[in-house]
């Protein structure tokens, strides 16, 4: 049985042993001038979702993608974190269905909502 000793929050057996390799540290996110935001929210809404690379850690990539609601703005967003490996831009298309998706469920039926 695994628990969480207070207040590292490191993960320990029952028998009080560490894994054998840690979990890796998150990045501290950078703050970014107003004018690059709004760059990168511009190609976002151009391509349809966000492709982040190394943003929550140096291995990890973040993809995102937008859920519409009935009206066909952006209510919410559907991402997942993946290893960065070979097959992570595969990724992309499946976060974009998924998210196509549930805008429909939400009422979403219009070209280009979602």
């Amino acid at each position: 049985m695994a628990r969480y000793s207070w207040p590292t929050a490191r993960r320990t057996s029952s028998n009080g042993c560490r894994p054998a390799r840690s979990p890796p540290t998150p990045r501290r996110p950078r703050p970014r001038p107003p004018a690059r935001l709004r760059a990168a929210f511009a190609g976002v809404r151009q391509q349809g979702d966000a492709y982040c690379p190394g943003h929550v850690h140096e291995e990890a990539l973040g993809v995102a993608a937008p859920v519409r609601g009935a009206d066909g703005r952006v209510v919410e967003a559907l991402s997942v974190v993946v290893p960065d490996d070979a097959g992570a831009r595969g990724v992309v298309p499946v976060v974009r269905t998924a998210a196509r998706g549930v805008s429909r469920a939400l009422g979403a039926h219009r070209e280009g909502t979602g």
